[in-house]
């Protein structure tokens, strides 16, 4: 039991404060900032799921589908459920309330697991630093799925509590948190290594009681996907938990439901359509290619080479629509139109050229020039970047020499050494020893070997190709950077001060702080909409105006590909679905046009994008040969709203 004293000084505490005002005041700007109606694509399904959990009492079995052509277990879909039952016709709304719940739980799972070992002001900071910046934010601002850091710092809490009490229930608890935290989404599979590194460590109890229970608990939760997947052979569960693509034909070709319907670039649709015409072809950008880089992503790269500042390079565009030019001898980057060297950003694995390693070979330059270009704070919080993983390892290996008191990072692995050999000391109580050596150690082993498993099941190269979300969660931020801040390396200093200059250089780059301070505290949440959110409110205004709540409707927008190649494995994806999901809950509006293309000759109403000249480095960048070939039937523009038009078909 905790005594009053102890309870009279957590309460007096200011971390409890900072705490409480955290949980308040970071959901309000979320909830109050700039975001639309229309839901994630990943999370359609799962919005679904709960729309018709609530309404239908439908039990879900599956969520949305994997990047492997699996279904995953529909544990995002409970996680709604909160905000549903809050916002029942607004899904990004439902989606930002319920984000923000597992927010503040896991502030609180921070707070408890930093506050009873490292003392109020490594609690502040951690709070401090997962809070404001943007690794913290992220998870803030939305349940895409994605393994969750609320399932992965409440498991630790639970860990260290097993090994520090000496008691089986707490890991009944930590199984009961690493089955729900699965079952939100498989990448935090790796964690249970974790638990048996621990019983190998300091041999707490292992009571049958507690593990049948919480073997009970995960069974009744998993119970509706695993039924499920016996209908299917388990494919899905073996997919994902070999990371491999299953057994099919997932091409388009299959999918659709007229095998002549083509999709072609957005950006040649002028040129075909003047080819079909007999006109003069219009001009078209200068040729390039496609050049996937581990530090841009996808990018799009002009062939011929360019001048710029008296140095020979190439051009290139990014995912975001910006171009840059790349020197080839010096490797350094300049955003086109720029009059300075501009700082920070990586080299880019042009073919045929010096400036990058050739594949499967290290280069050191290339890894000097990334870290140089790496800052500690700015790299604070990013999810996909170098400069992330790197500082955080540099801050990880200086927590833990000040946590074993070594002072010197040299003899760590001597310590380690002496550590290993007492493993196999049978007879030996070792959770009792001196100060939170406990607690450091569960970092360690939390940190580590969930990574070198990740590493052996999908290797080096595929982390990078598109695992690399699985750091997000082992890499232990917030308490990492606890641990550093409790260390007495700044003798002298005020540790409010160290407080105050954290939050300021995490907020201060934060790159999501704009979009949550921006239209904040407005009247109503969600006032400010989004183009695509324009439209769909005028597209329903025609349909009321016409007396209708359903309708066949097409759109005739760009398009990704993947939205009608999934068809084939949940019988439901489509081009368009996101607004489909958007009509139905925002506005009552079914549509009946449920064809994998998202269009068809026989819609009434169509929303169409004159827009296609956009950036080639754009997911949603193909059209269908349907729009060419005057298959469609003729409309007529009723309305237009955010650059969209809506058309009707003519009577």
């Amino acid at each position: 039991m905790i005594s009053k004293e102890a309870l009279r000084k957590v309460w007096k505490s200011p971390a409890l404060w900072l705490l409480l005002f955290l949980s308040v005041a970071m959901p309000l700007m979320s909830l109050t900032g700039r975001y639309g109606g229309v839901p994630h694509f990943d999370l359609c399904w799962d919005t679904m799921n709960a729309h018709r959990l609530l309404t239908e009492g439908t039990i879900p079995e599956h969520g949305c589908a994997s990047g492997l052509f699996s279904l995953n277990p529909p544990g995002i879909s409970y996680g709604f459920l909160p905000g549903m039952l809050l916002f029942p016709h607004r899904p990004v709304a439902a989606e930002r309330f319920s984000a923000a719940l597992m927010f503040v739980g896991t502030l609180f799972g921070l707070f408890l697991l930093i506050y009873p070992r490292l003392g109020g002001w490594a609690a502040s900071g951690t709070l401090l630093v997962f809070s404001m910046a943007s690794g913290g934010t992220f998870f803030l601002t939305t349940l895409w799925p994605r393994g969750h850091v609320f399932f992965a710092v409440w498991m630790i809490l639970f860990a260290t509590l097993w090994v520090e009490r000496r008691r089986s229930r707490w890991l009944a608890a930590a199984l009961v948190t690493y089955a729900a935290g699965i079952y939100w989404f498989l990448e935090i599979a790796p964690a249970i290594v974790i638990l048996a590194a621990l019983w190998l460590l300091y041999r707490p109890p292992v009571r049958l009681r507690g593990m049948l229970i919480a073997a009970a608990l995960s069974l009744f939760l998993w119970l509706p996907y695993l039924r499920f997947e016996a209908g299917r052979d388990f494919v899905d569960l073996r997919s994902l938990l070999t990371v491999s693509y299953p057994e099919g034909d997932f091409s388009i070709r299959r999918a659709v439901a007229d095998p002549s319907h083509t999709l072609v670039h957005s950006w040649d649709v002028p040129r075909l359509r003047a080819e079909a015409a007999g006109l003069p072809a219009p001009k078209q950008e200068e040729g390039g290619f496609w050049l996937y880089t581990r530090e841009w992503g996808w990018v799009w790269a002009l062939r011929d080479k360019a001048e710029y500042l008296g140095e020979e390079g190439f051009s290139f565009c990014t995912m975001d629509g910006q171009w840059f030019f790349q020197g080839f001898a010096s490797g350094r980057v300049l955003k086109k139109g720029a009059d300075r060297w501009e700082e920070g950003a990586h080299l880019v694995d042009y073919p045929g050229h010096e400036t990058k390693a050739e594949p499967g070979h290290f280069e050191w330059r290339v890894l000097r020039e990334k870290l140089r270009s790496a800052g500690p704070f700015f790299h604070l919080g990013e999810q996909q970047r170098y400069g992330f993983f790197f500082w955080q390892a540099i801050l990880f290996l200086a927590a833990l020499a000040g946590a074993f008191r070594l002072g010197r990072v040299w003899q760590l692995p001597r310590e380690a050494f002496f550590r290993w050999r007492e493993f196999f000391r049978k007879g030996e109580d070792r959770s009792e020893e001196g100060g939170n050596r406990v607690l450091f150690v569960v970092l360690f082993v939390s940190w580590v070997l969930p990574v070198l498993l990740l590493l052996f099941l999908v290797g080096w190269n595929g982390i990078w190709e598109g695992q690399r979300r699985f750091f997000w969660l082992w890499v232990v931020q917030a308490p990492i950077l606890g641990c550093v801040l409790s260390m007495p390396l700044w003798k002298g200093w005020r540790p409010g001060f160290l407080l105050v200059l954290a939050a300021a250089f995490t907020l201060s780059l934060n790159p999501l702080t704009q979009s949550l301070l921006s239209d904040a505290f407005s009247a109503a949440p969600g006032h400010w909409l989004r183009n695509e959110d324009k439209a769909i409110d005028a597209l329903s205004d025609v349909l009321r105006a016409d007396g209708r709540t359903s309708a066949r409707i097409g759109y005739d927008t760009n398009q990704e590909e993947w939205f009608a190649q999934l068809r084939n494995l949940d019988g439901v994806s489509k081009c368009g679905i996101r607004w489909d999901v958007s009509l139905l809950l925002r506005h009552g509006i079914v549509n009946l046009d449920t064809s994998p293309e998202g269009l068809s000759a026989d819609d009434d109403y169509r929303v169409f994008s004159p827009l296609y000249d956009i950036p080639r480095t754009d997911f949603a960048q193909f059209r269908w040969s349907m729009t060419l070939d005057g298959s469609l039937p003729e409309m007529e523009k009723i309305a237009e709203a955010g650059g969209y038009e809506i058309l009707k078909k003519k009577q």
